[in-house]
């Protein structure tokens, strides 16, 4: 079997596909956190645990919500530019 030759496009827009999710996976953690630290400030009292158990939930939505997003994303590179344009990620940081 011969090996697959990839093109300058193709390393192109494989990259940008890795760092697309890659900066949506960091926001979507970066969202996570400010909201467990705002449920923290606005429920002092939960212990431990149940913070712990929101945590796990709220990781569990983000999974379920991205789920095998880089297939899909894969499958079809104008995702990639909805993604970018949708999040915002072009600007400077690549950050929304």
């Amino acid at each position: 079997m011969e090996p697959i030759e990839t093109t300058a496009d193709d390393r192109t827009a494989n990259r940008l596909t890795t760092e697309t999710l890659s900066s949506l996976r960091n926001w979507v953690g970066a969202v996570c956190e400010a909201e467990l630290r705002r449920l923290e400030s606005r429920a002092p009292r939960l212990d431990v645990d149940a913070r712990a158990e929101v945590a796990r939930a709220i990781q569990r939505v983000v999974d379920g919500l991205l789920g095998d997003l880089g297939s899909r994303v894969a499958r079809d590179a104008g995702l990639v530019d909805a993604l970018r344009t949708f999040f915002v990620f072009d600007r400077p940081g690549g950050k929304p």
